[in-house]
C-alpha cells in the first residue's frame, strides 16, 4: 500500500472515530471535556451533532477527490496514480494539502487546550491529529 493510500484511509477512518462517539452520545463528550459537572444545553448537543455529521462528510469527500474509490465502471481506468498531472483524480494534491493543513492546526489546537486544561482527550486528539499531519507532509 502506497503511503497516499494508507494517509487517505488513515484520515478518514481518524474523521470517522471522532464523529461516531459526536454523533451517538454527545452528552459523553461534552460531560468527559467539561471542567464542572452539570447537564450539557440543547445547543451544545445540537453542536456536536453538527460537527459529527461534517467530519463524516469530510472523511467521503477526501476519499472521493483523491481518487482513491474510483469513480468510474470501467475496469481498465480503476488504477489511481498519486501524480499531479493524473486526468483521474485532479483534486488528490490540494485535497491532501488541505486535510494536512487542517490536521496540523487540530493538533497545535488540541496542544493548548491539553496544556491549559490537561485533560486526556485533547492528548490523544493531539497525538492523532499530530500522527496525520506529518503523515500528510511527508
Amino acid at each position: 500500500m502506497d503511503v497516499f493510500y494508507a494517509y487517505t484511509y488513515s484520515t478518514a477512518a481518524w474523521f470517522g472515530i471522532q464523529a461516531i462517539p459526536l454523533m451517538l452520545s454527545p452528552k459523553l463528550i461534552i460531560t468527559t471535556l467539561s471542567t464542572e459537572a452539570r447537564k450539557p444545553t440543547i445547543l451544545e448537543e445540537y453542536l456536536c451533532r453538527s460537527l459529527a455529521f461534517t467530519l463524516l462528510t469530510l472523511a467521503i469527500i477526501t476519499v472521493l477527490l483523491t481518487g482513491t474509490i474510483p469513480l468510474s465502471s470501467s475496469l481498465s481506468e480503476s488504477e489511481i496514480i498519486s501524480d499531479p498531472d493524473d486526468p483521474k483524480a485532479p483534486y488528490a494534491v490540494p485535497t491532501l494539502t488541505v486535510t494536512a493543513a487542517f490536521h496540523a492546526i487540530t493538533a497545535f489546537y488540541a496542544y493548548m487546550q491539553y496544556t491549559r486544561h490537561g485533560q486526556i482527550g485533547f492528548a490523544l486528539s493531539q497525538i492523532g491529529s499530530g500522527f496525520l499531519a506529518s503523515m500528510g507532509c511527508w
